[in-house]
């Protein structure tokens, strides 16, 4: 069971927290090589999935990020939601663009990596990425895939539906979790 308290502030990893976490490493073996490092970075991941299996819940987020810059491509994340209610990141990948391929690609890493047997257990929550529907069918065809609320009011938007009360009721409903609870004024 998660014990730890509340972090309010994590700061970025960069190179100088990576020089600083790993500095005593290579001075007191100066013998160490890349693969010593590398494996330091799976055992922190291998940390990152044990925490998201035994804290987090059945829940998962997808998103792709479009990245700017000189190199582009789009930044594939799934991110888990810890007890304090926080962002829990668990994969992401940098790929060329979104094509059902390469999220059935993702996902697959993602199943195959969690173990992930049972995909009636889990629900995703994403917005409507080119590519992904037709990969969770593929990859988690008895999974529950729900869309990020924030997303559906901008397709509502883009409808022509931008006044204030139809995204005050959409949040209603979405709040909702049982139909006979639901009541529209």
């Amino acid at each position: 069971m998660h014990k730890c308290g509340k972090k309010y502030h994590v700061k970025n990893c960069n190179s100088v927290w990576l020089g600083r976490k790993y500095e005593n490493a290579f001075r007191n073996d100066p013998n160490r090589n890349v693969n010593g490092f590398r494996q330091d970075v799976v055992e922190a991941i291998k940390g990152l999935k044990q925490g998201f299996l035994y804290g987090c819940g059945p829940i998962i987020g997808v998103d792709g990020c479009h990245l700017k810059g000189p190199h582009g491509g789009v930044m594939l994340t799934v991110i888990g939601i810890n007890p304090n209610n926080n962002s829990y990141p668990i994969y992401y990948a940098v790929v060329g663009g979104e094509t059902k391929d390469l999220w059935e690609w993702f996902l697959t890493l993602l199943k195959n990596d969690l173990n992930i047997q049972n995909d009636h257990e889990w629900t995703f929550m994403s917005d409507k990425q080119k590519g992904l529907i037709p990969a969770f069918e593929t990859v988690f065809p008895n999974s529950e895939n729900r869309f990020c609320v924030r997303h559906l009011f901008g397709n509502m938007k883009t409808a022509g539906f931008r006044k204030i009360a139809y995204k005050r009721a959409l949040w209603k409903v979405a709040g909702q979790v049982q139909l006979q609870s639901l009541i529209l004024r």
